[in-house]
């Protein structure tokens, strides 16, 4: 658990499942990018000062549910430039579902 998802999860709990989750099953950049990306701020993968206040102003919930609709849409882009990949497309987006179900308790 990296020192800044650690951090993220003292404040927006949800949204620390959720980037948690995604860096097991996409990698911690992909995790810090879709944070990132659902929070408003530029996904260069870092999280300086413009991320944690961007961080700070998002709802803890619907940031996290954006994140969750992000990785959907990047499954969806790994299909359409791989389509063997296809054949995960279907758990990934259980994965999602469930995560989204979790992230909403």
């Amino acid at each position: 658990w990296p020192d800044d998802f650690e951090k993220l999860s003292q404040t927006h709990p949800r949204l620390a499942f959720a980037a948690y989750d995604c860096a097991v099953n996409m990698g911690l950049g992909w995790a810090r990018r879709l944070v990132q990306r659902a929070v408003g701020t530029t996904p260069d993968g870092i999280w300086g000062p413009k991320t944690w206040a961007a961080i700070r102003e998002s709802g803890d919930f619907m940031a996290a549910a954006q994140m969750i609709d992000f990785r959907r849409e990047r499954y969806a882009e790994l299909v359409e430039r791989n389509k063997d990949l296809g054949v995960f497309l279907k758990g990934w987006l259980n994965r999602c579902n469930a995560l989204t179900v979790e992230v909403s308790k």
